[in-house]
C-alpha cells in the first residue's frame, strides 16, 4: 500500500501483479491471494475483489504465474468481467503459449496487451542487460513493447544503469497506453 501510494504521488501507474494458479501448483505456490481453477465462481470473484481492494490506485492487472488458470476460459471470463466493470485493463504475462487471455479479452471487449520480454528469468546482470536491449529493439521495430521484470536487486541495478540509454532510443509510457480492445 505504501509503494502504491508513493507511485501514485509520483504520477506513476499502479498495477496489481495478480497471483494465479500455475501448472505446477501446489508444488509451486504463487503466494497469498492466489486465484485457483478449482474455486467456485463466487469464491474466485471474492478473492479477486479482495486482491484488488488490498492495493489502492490500481488501473490494471497482470498475472503472476498463471500457466494453468490462463488456459481456462470460464475463469478468465469471470475475472475479466470484474476488471471490465472496474474499467481496468489486463496484461498477459504469457506464462504459457496456451493462454486464452487474448480471445477472452476480445470477447469481453477488455483493454488488453501481452508482454514481449521477461527481463529477469535469470538473475545474471549480463542476461538482464541482453533482455533489456532486446525489449528496446522490439519497441523500435514495432513501435511498442512490454517488458516484465521483478524488483530483484540485479534487475534494479541493470535498469538504473541502462535507463539513460533506453531513453535515447524509446519513450517510456505507462502500460495503459499500450493496451487496446481487439476486434
Amino acid at each position: 500500500r505504501e509503494i502504491a501510494a508513493a507511485a501514485r504521488e509520483a504520477g506513476l501507474e499502479v498495477m496489481l501483479h495478480l497471483p494465479m494458479e500455475p501448472e505446477e501448483y501446489p508444488h509451486v505456490d504463487p503466494g497469498p491471494g492466489v486465484l485457483l481453477t478449482g474455486m467456485a465462481p463466487d469464491v474466485l470473484i471474492g478473492q479477486l475483489e479482495a486482491d484488488i481492494a488490498d492495493i489502492p490506485y490500481i488501473t490494471g492487472v497482470n498475472n503472476h504465474m498463471g500457466s494453468k488458470l490462463t488456459t481456462e476460459s470460464l475463469q478468465l471470463y469471470q475475472i475479466f468481467s470484474v476488471l471490465k466493470k472496474k474499467n481496468m485493463f489486463f496484461i498477459d504475462s504469457r506464462t504459457t503459449e496456451n493462454s486464452l487471455c487474448r480471445p477472452s479479452a476480445r470477447k469481453l471487449q477488455l483493454s488488453f496487451a501481452e508482454r514481449d520480454v521477461f527481463l529477469d528469468n535469470t538473475l545474471l546482470e549480463a542476461d538482464i542487460t541482453r533482455k533489456v536491449n532486446h525489449l528496446v529493439d522490439i519497441a523500435v521495430r514495432h513501435g511498442k513493447a512490454i517488458g516484465i521484470g521483478h524488483p530483484h536487486p540485479e534487475t534494479c541495478r541493470v535498469l538504473a544503469d541502462q535507463l539513460p540509454l533506453i531513453k535515447q532510443r524509446v519513450q517510456l509510457v505507462p502500460a495503459s497506453m499500450l493496451v487496446t480492445i481487439s476486434d
